[in-house]
């Protein structure tokens, strides 16, 4: 009963093309962020796994990603200007028969300048939809019994996606439901901290140099479809 009369609500209220009155807004985000183009890293966890006879590590493939931003929207507009950072970490870990560690992490942030169009609007539902341009930093370990490696880098990449808003009649507090597609390689990394004598995969640790294995650059991603549920508040 009580969805049908949401549903009933949804439907009786006013939606048109947006031009809404301008102002602040913030908010927090968590999202599921996909991994799958972690190349090299599965190059190193398969090598391990075949090397040492067996590791419990699993592929990467996901992780979680929070943020959070600050929004302005133009007076009788659609458009929105938000500035978004996030913090980001992907990690598998498992161990070899004898119990060592075999590790492997991916973190950091991004900072995206993000223009929201807000498509369609009533005054409790709003339709979005995202792009934008920014920056993503790295730093990531690869742990392999005693050997131990710290890598960093960066790279600029884009998103773009859509998504919908809720927000509590008669007041300032909205729900946000959203999907991102993000583009951003990161195709090269730099040696910070090297521990132990990594194994013959590994052709180039020298600190401060490019971190390389099989004589390629070590490369991570931060691409990936996000999908995310938030909190805004409108001031």
């Amino acid at each position: 009963m009580k969805t049908l009369v949401l549903i009933l609500t949804l439907i009786a209220t006013p939606v048109c093309f947006a031009k809404g009155k301008g102002g602040f807004s913030i908010g927090v985000v968590l999202g599921l962020t996909s991994t799958g183009d972690q190349t090299d890293i599965i190059t190193l966890i398969s090598d391990a796994n075949t090397r040492v006879g067996g590791i419990s590590t699993s592929k990467m493939s996901s992780g979680l990603e929070y943020s959070g931003f600050w929004s302005y929207r133009f007076s009788g507009s659609m458009v929105a200007l938000q500035l978004r950072p996030s913090y980001f970490s992907f990690s598998e870990t498992g161990s070899d028969g004898a119990s060592n560690p075999y590790n492997y992490e991916v973190s950091g942030f991004t900072i995206f300048p993000v223009l929201r169009f807000n498509v369609l609007e009533s005054k409790i539902f709003k339709f979005f939809v995202n792009a934008g341009v920014g920056w993503g930093f790295v730093n990531g370990t690869v742990t392999e019994a005693a050997v131990k490696v710290e890598y960093s880098g960066n790279a600029m990449g884009s998103l773009a996606g859509l998504g919908a808003e809720f927000c509590f009649a008669g007041t300032s507090h909205c729900m946000t439901v959203e999907g991102n597609l993000r583009y951003l390689p990161i195709e090269r990394t730099t040696v910070d901290a090297v521990t132990g004598a990594p194994a013959a995969i590994h052709t180039g640790t020298a600190l401060n140099g490019e971190y390389e294995i099989n004589n390629s650059d070590v490369g991570v991603s931060l691409s990936g479809i996000m999908g995310s549920v938030g909190y805004t508040y409108y001031f």
